[in-house]
């Protein structure tokens, strides 16, 4: 459905290819330094320093000036409304808008629009005047927008907790309030918490060699500093994906998802899937179908009580390891 909406189209020169870069439309930022930030292995230049990912900056890049666009712009009379739907921003369920427009795509929250893309030129645009120290804009940009952009890289992000384990690298999925974070906590030497929230993964290779990556240098930020108190510093294997089943148990039980119920739980939890356009969809569904193949789905349902919690982590790394 193509709609009237006030959305700014945006012309700029673009430079160093490889880099993902994040604007604001406001002039006083050319003022600033632009500072590199690593993201799910990739190099994220703001043009402004970024408090709250401070841990993820990346002084070996040193960006130039000419390397982010100047802005200019227009007003595009037409666009296609793609999404709308609540969303969990800063705290609360807020109504968030996707637009597809000339150049790209831009998110609205609850009626303000926030940022746009352009997809193919690898750019976040700011569109707001409160700029990067407001906690709505931080996290839309470090969500859905850099999400899309990863996802033309063939990095996904999964909305899940992940655990470096006595069985391996555990990812967990489920539904908001399942208690995945709870769970994937950090807690001792053999539980050592990866992702809280925000897990990029990457496929490698081909056939039987497939390989899937977890990428852990991405913002979690419902954490204080973002960050994970165990950050790796490169990509390593995922072994396991458990998805959490929101209904109690009396004991701990878990089972082998077969592949069809295992691509459905990841497809599910997927950050941004509801964005894709069809030929992202197209590659996200034979994404799922890999990962899938190669790495092994299990669904466990537990005793909410915390005070189990340690012998509920020893029970899953047991079943992984025997199953």
């Amino acid at each position: 459905m193509i709609i009237s909406h006030a959305v700014l189209k945006l012309k700029y020169i673009r430079y160093d290819r490889g880099v993902i870069i994040v604007t604001s439309i406001s002039p006083r930022t050319r003022a600033l330094q632009p500072t590199a930030y690593t993201l799910a292995g990739q190099t994220v230049v703001f043009d402004q320093a970024v408090t709250a990912l401070s841990e993820y900056a990346s002084p070996a890049y040193v960006p130039k000036q000419s390397e982010y666009p100047a802005l200019q712009p227009e007003l595009a009379a037409t666009v296609d409304e793609v999404y709308r739907g609540p969303a969990p921003i800063d705290g609360r369920l807020r109504e968030v808008t996707v637009w597809q427009t000339a150049v790209g795509v831009q998110i609205d929250v609850d009626a303000q629009p926030v940022c746009q893309l352009d997809i193919d030129q690898a750019a976040i645009h700011l569109l707001c005047s409160d700029g990067l120290g407001s906690r709505v804009n931080l996290e839309v940009i470090t969500g859905p927008a850099l999400i899309l952009l990863l996802q033309r890289r063939s990095i996904y992000c999964l909305h899940a907790g992940a655990v470096h384990s006595r069985a391996g690298v555990i990812a967990m999925v489920a539904e908001s309030g399942a208690g995945k974070s709870t769970l994937s906590a950090h807690d001792a030497e053999d539980w050592r918490q990866v992702s809280d929230d925000l897990l990029p993964v990457r496929l490698s290779g081909d056939g039987d060699s497939s390989e899937v990556s977890l990428l852990p240098d991405y913002p979690q930020l419902k954490l204080p500093n973002a960050r994970v108190a165990w950050l790796p510093s490169q990509a390593f294997a995922l072994d396991y994906l458990v998805r959490i089943n929101p209904q109690p148990a009396e004991v701990f039980e878990c089972r082998r998802l077969p592949l069809q119920s295992a691509m459905l739980q990841l497809i599910r939890h997927t950050v941004a899937a509801k964005l894709f356009d069809a030929s992202s969809l197209a590659a996200h569904a034979e994404f799922a179908k890999r990962f899938c193949q190669c790495v092994p789905a299990f669904e466990i349902a537990y005793p909410r009580a915390l005070d189990q919690l340690p012998d509920l982590r020893q029970q899953l790394v047991d079943a992984l390891l025997t199953t």
